[in-house]
């Protein structure tokens, strides 16, 4: 046999193995491979209230809930042939092997960056890592869906600020859901995965806005917009939320938690959960802004703190729940939730009281008595004052409510 049969054979029986290989070979599922990011708490309408983001903020979406734009623009910026190659693009290939001299330029394709940030951990030498990275591409498309890996890599790529996946990217940057991203916006974040930290819009703000219309020319050249979308994308104006935002609701974030480990104790102690409650962004807000305008009327009378709860009457919903007029002054009980607290409901309760009375039979003229009154109670003889320190003899139903007295309540 020839060297030059024998290099052939050799060729054959190592293509033969790679594909068995390639098809053969078992692979963990992606979806077991995902890294649980931290905790996010979020309102009834999906605001993030509370982030933990010591392990990054993950927030798993299905591609159903990704809106189109952000697909398309995905696919534009890191992968154009992605419907069409088996994992590995040969044409993306070659051209960095022809523009290596020049230019520094990436043929990985999206199921390859998938591969290398699921299933390579280690430090072997580059062309190693590249040959087992392009074989995994190909298992990965072997066993697995075009739509699953779209999904997977978006749900896992990482987009700066802590932001690992699509859907906590929306929510950081634009403070909106996934589905909700115009086309301005799903640019922006598609060319960020290649560098983040270079396009962060806070300090490199001229290159972020240039690498997003690098991404737009690109989809117009895909012919996955026209050129009369890319030129309002480009005259769109960017707003972006804060990099680190405070604690929504704290003391009602911390009562959710609570109510979690008492609910689902196996579940509190988990990385990587998605709380969703009822709390309504808005609501709480205004509760806040009531809670210290309130204050504010009322300082020249020594009130220092207040709380403040919205419920919804229909189901008892939570919407706001204000435990503190500052939750940061520690100093003076911040922290603490007055809303929580255990304390004497007092007048409180007379409106329901004498609401009930009226059902019974009484009216607002009826004559009631305010005098030293003692009552027998299982913990002894119990004497109610009024706030005057008077009594003042037969009064109306209507006076005894309207003046808060004590005697004809109890």
């Amino acid at each position: 046999m020839s060297r030059f049969t024998r290099g052939a054979a050799a060729a054959v029986a190592l293509a033969v193995t790679a594909l068995a290989y390639v098809h053969l070979a078992p692979l963990a599922p992606l979806a077991s491979r995902e890294a649980p990011g931290g905790t996010v708490v979020l309102d009834a309408h999906g605001v993030v209230l509370q982030r933990d983001t010591a392990a990054g903020l993950r927030i798993p979406v299905t591609l159903d809930r990704v809106a189109p734009a952000v697909i398309r623009a995905t696919i534009s910026a890191e992968d154009q042939r992605f419907q069409d190659h088996i994992g590995v693009d040969p044409l993306a290939v070659a051209r960095a092997a022809l523009r290596s001299r020049t230019t520094t330029s990436g043929a990985s394709t999206i199921t390859q960056q998938l591969a290398r940030r699921v299933y390579l951990h280690d430090a072997s030498p580059s062309l190693v890592r590249k040959a087992r990275e392009a074989l995994l591409a190909l298992r990965i498309e072997t066993h697995t869906s075009k739509d699953e890996i779209l999904a997977a890599y978006l749900n896992d790529v990482y987009y700066g600020r802590g932001a690992f996946g699509i859907e906590a990217a929306a929510r950081t940057y634009f403070g909106v859901a996934a589905k909700d991203l115009d086309l301005a916006q799903a640019a922006f974040l598609a060319g960020l995965p290649q560098n983040p930290e270079s396009y962060d819009p806070d300090t490199r703000g001229a290159a972020a806005r240039a690498r997003q219309g690098y991404v737009l020319r690109r989809m117009r050249d895909d012919g996955r917009i026209g050129g009369d979308q890319e030129r309002a994308a480009l005259a769109e104006p960017l707003m972006f939320a804060p990099p680190l935002a405070p604690v929504v609701a704290p003391h009602f974030v911390q009562y959710a938690l609570d109510e979690l480990h008492g609910i689902r104790p196996d579940l509190a102690g988990r990385p990587g959960l998605v709380i969703e409650t009822t709390l309504d962004a808005g609501i709480q807000a205004e509760a806040e802004r009531s809670v210290r305008q309130r204050l504010a009327e009322l300082r020249d009378r020594n009130v220092t703190n207040a709380a403040a709860v919205v419920l919804d009457p229909r189901d008892g919903r939570v919407l706001a729940m204000v435990g503190s007029a500052n939750f940061e002054d520690a100093e003076n009980g911040g922290q603490n939730n007055l809303a929580l607290a255990e304390r004497q409901p007092g007048s409180a309760l007379k409106p329901l009281l004498y609401g009930s009375a009226l059902e019974h039979g009484y009216t607002a003229a009826s004559q009631l008595l305010d005098v030293a009154t003692t009552f027998d109670t299982p913990q002894g003889p119990y004497s109610p004052g009024n706030y005057d320190r008077r009594f003042h003899g037969p009064v109306t139903l209507r006076t005894a409510l309207g003046s808060s007295y004590n005697v004809p309540a109890v």
